[in-house]
This record gives structure tokens, sequence and C-alpha cells, in this order.
């Protein structure tokens, strides 16, 4: 029983021996894992750093390059968008340029042609200005003649007074009233016919035709005369004018000007132009430019504006002569004494004579 006892603890000695040794060998196992366990921690702390600052320099460097190579693109669409539209812009400036270059020496060449046209119609009017006179001259003489020769003064349409002109007066005068709203009267009247005719002529127009004299053109030269209120009326007449005339005198009508925008009224304006010269192929045509008038100023800025569209359009043509009045006004101002006082509408004598 003793033996058993002593055995018993013995055994139980060698047990809490074997114990405190296991125990401190899990003491060492456990520091060493502890140790191991924070070297692991820190060397995963290490790699995962370093892997992570190799991540993130990769996908910043990817990053970049998607953004330059984005931006490359973007810029390239753009400045190719731009191009496209900024190239047929830059060849309609540079037609545009072109098109301004070539009108300004047309403008030029117009301007020069223009201003040879009024210094000659200037010196024609000073030639016909100094025709007046001589003739006004010769009437004054004659008529002195007459005065102290009591034979010579049988009659005021003896030979010494009357000139020996050939010319003819289609159509009665026109009472002296505004020209809105009136027809043309055409009343034939024979010609004249002792003197053997050369050239013969047409005078077409309104109100401010009406005093010309068809006995005061020179001898040889047969004169017809028509007055109408607008071009379509006088288009409604044409068959009526004899086709062998040498030169048609078109005084422009107001009535048409009034009516319509510069534009619309050189449209109607040159299809006139071109009936007549179908009715007389071989006449010659002189456009007479409106004068302006008292009393209307928008009338007279549409007339300021056919007139300068007008001799435009006819400055290059061969057929059609322009005859330039604006001697008879001030800049857009008609001058009152080249009218009649009654209604300051019609030319009066100086203006008729010229």
């Amino acid at each position: 029983m003793i033996i058993q006892l002593k055995l018993a603890l013995q055994n139980e000695r060698n047990h809490k021996e074997h114990m405190s040794e296991i125990s401190k060998k899990f003491e060492e196992v456990k520091g060493t894992i502890s140790t191991a366990s924070s070297e692991i921690k820190s060397e995963i702390k290490s790699i995962m750093k370093e892997g992570y600052d190799k991540v993130s320099t990769k996908t910043i460097n990817q990053i970049r390059d998607f953004t330059e190579k984005l931006n490359k693109s973007v810029n390239e669409s753009i400045s190719k968008t731009l191009q496209n539209k900024i190239d047929p812009i830059a060849e309609t400036l540079q037609k545009i340029n072109e098109n301004s270059i070539t009108a300004t020496k047309a403008l030029e060449v117009a301007g020069t042609k223009l201003s040879d046209n009024t210094r000659t119609n200037r010196e024609i009017t000073k030639t016909l200005e100094n025709i007046a006179k001589t003739l006004s001259l010769d009437k004054q003489y004659s008529s002195a003649n007459s005065a102290n020769n009591p034979a010579k003064r049988k009659s005021t349409h003896s030979e010494e007074s009357i000139p020996n002109i050939a010319v003819s007066n289609r159509f009665s005068p026109i009472a002296d009233v505004d020209e809105r709203g009136q027809t043309g009267n055409s009343q034939f009247q024979h010609e004249s016919s002792h003197v053997p005719e050369t050239k013969k002529a047409l005078i077409l127009g309104n109100s401010h035709v009406r005093y010309i004299r068809l006995d005061n053109f020179l001898q040889g030269c047969t004169v017809h005369k028509y007055t109408s209120y607008s071009m379509s009326e006088m288009e409604e007449k044409l068959h009526e004018l004899d086709t062998d005339y040498d030169c048609i005198f078109f005084h422009v009508y107001t009535n048409d000007i009034r009516a319509e925008t510069p534009d619309v009224f050189i449209q109607k304006l040159e299809l006139f132009c071109q009936k007549l010269k179908d009715h007389c192929s071989f006449a010659k045509l002189i456009i007479s430019l409106p004068f302006l008038s008292v009393k209307d100023s928008d009338l007279n800025q549409k007339i300021l504006q056919s007139n300068i569209l007008t001799q435009y359009k006819f400055l290059k043509s061969s057929e059609v002569l322009i005859c330039e009045n604006s001697v008879f006004s001030s800049r857009d101002q008609a001058i009152r004494r080249f009218l009649f006082l009654m209604d300051f509408i019609c030319p009066n004598r100086e203006p008729v004579c010229l």
C-alpha cells in the first residue's frame, strides 16, 4: 500500500514536472509564434505597401496615357471639324473679296464713263444753247426785216417768217394739268411735205414733252410726238406708230417710277425699250431721264435711284443713249426757274429748247 502511494506520488511529481516542461515549451512556442506573427505581419505590410505603390504607379501611368490619348484624339477631332468648317468659309470670303474687287473696278469704270457722259452732255447742252441763241437771233433779224419792208408783210405765214422745215405734229397738245391718271391723246395731223425728208424722229413722253414744238427742229427732219403717262399705256399704242424712225427720243414716265421700286422699274424699262426696238428695228433710242419734282421728296429719291440704275443698265449699250438732265436740278432738289409756275411739274421754255 505504501509502495503504491509512493509510486503514485512519484508519478504525480513526474507528471507535474512534465507538465511544467510542456508549459515552458508552450510558452517558448507561443513566444516564437508571437515573434513570427509580428514579423509576418510586418512582412505582409511591407509586401502590401510595395504592391500598392506598384499598383498605384501603374494605374497612374495608365490613366495618364489614357488622358493623353483622349486629349490627342479630341484635339484631332476638333481640329478636323474646325478645318472642315473653316475651309469653305475661307473660300467664300476669298470669293467675296474677289467679287468686291471686281465690283469696285466696275464701279470705277462706270464712274469714269458717267463722268465722261456728263461732260459730253454739258458740251451738247452748250452747243444746243448756242444753236437756240442763233435761231432766236435769226428770228429777230427776220422779224425786223419784215417790219421794215411792208411788201414782205403780207402774212404771218409768208416764206420769210416760216422756216423751211419739213415737220409734222400728229397729236394735239394736252391741257396744262397734273399728269396723274391721264391718258394720251392721239389726234393725227397732216405733215408738211415741201422739203424732202432725210431723217425721221419720234418723241415719246409724259406732260414734260407737251411744250416741245415740232416746227423748231432742223431742216429735213420729220418729227412726230406722242404723249402718254405710263409704259403700259404706250405699249398698247405701239401698233399706231411708224416703223421707219431713225431715232426715238423717250422721256421716262414718272408715273412708272412712282408706282414701282427702282429695281422693278429698271426691269420694265428694259422690256419696254426692247419692244420699241422690235417695233423700229433701225432706230437709235435716246432715253431722257426725268426731272425732279418740287413737291414730292419721296418721288425725287426714287427718281435719283432710278436715274443711276438706268445709266448703269445701258452703260455698254451701243444702241441706247442717255440724256442726263441733272442740269435742271441741284443735288436732290428741282430748280424752280426751269418749271412752269402754274404747277411746278412741267418744264418751261428753257429746258424744252434744250
